[in-house]
């Protein structure tokens, strides 16, 4: 591929000529990069009217979409669920993310709620709290929660009021990453395993 910036243009090889790059993908259907993907407005988010994450990351062959809910059961019998497959192979960090047209409403609460499904036991599922576009003066925050038993829904909660400090500005964040099998001994990741999300709440 080739990438082409201010074509016919000259720059003199200064600052001002500097332009980066992230996350270029190569996408089937568009599921997996963000293209024709419509992307969750708001929460909660319960993947039911056809809204999804706008993007799944590293490396290409991790994939995630809206399908139905094979494993129904539990706390979970809804008709439709986020579906992540991460291959063996892929870096520990490939996961999913969402970027809000508006920042998310935290004014009252800092404590977010997701239904996960593990196909695999043990697993640690890291939620991250970010400002897009990224800017170096504003911290993202993280937490973790492990997925003990595999094969049954299970609701994890992330309290970032816990964790923020008292100058945190809760108007100016308006992405959330997750991460399942965040677990950087086990890079590149040794089996391929599914993941099934549902319900991400704030409250």
């Amino acid at each position: 591929i080739t990438l082409i910036m201010d074509n016919g243009t000259q720059g003199d090889g200064s600052a001002d000529w500097t332009i980066q790059f992230d996350n270029i993908r190569l996408c089937d259907n568009g599921g997996s990069g963000g293209g024709g993907v419509t992307a969750l407005s708001s929460l909660p988010a319960d993947f039911e009217s056809g809204e999804e994450f706008s993007a799944v990351f590293e490396p290409a062959s991790v994939n995630g979409s809206i399908t139905a809910n094979t494993v129904s059961g539990g706390i979970n019998t809804s008709a439709n669920v986020y579906t992540f497959n991460k291959p063996a192979g892929t870096e520990f960090y490939g996961g999913m993310e969402n970027v809000f047209a508006s920042p998310l409403d935290m004014t009252t609460t800092r404590t977010f709620k997701v239904k996960v499904y593990s196909t695999k036991p043990n697993v640690v599922f890291q939620f991250e709290l970010q400002r897009r576009p990224t800017d170096a003066g504003i911290p993202n925050y993280s937490l973790q929660q492990t997925v003990t038993n595999a094969n049954e829904w299970v609701e994890l909660t992330f309290d970032f009021g816990a964790v923020v400090p008292a100058s945190f500005d809760p108007s100016i964040y308006n992405g959330i990453v997750i991460i399942p099998d965040f677990n950087p001994a086990n890079n590149p990741t040794s089996s391929s395993e599914t993941y099934y999300i549902d319900d991400i709440i704030l409250e």
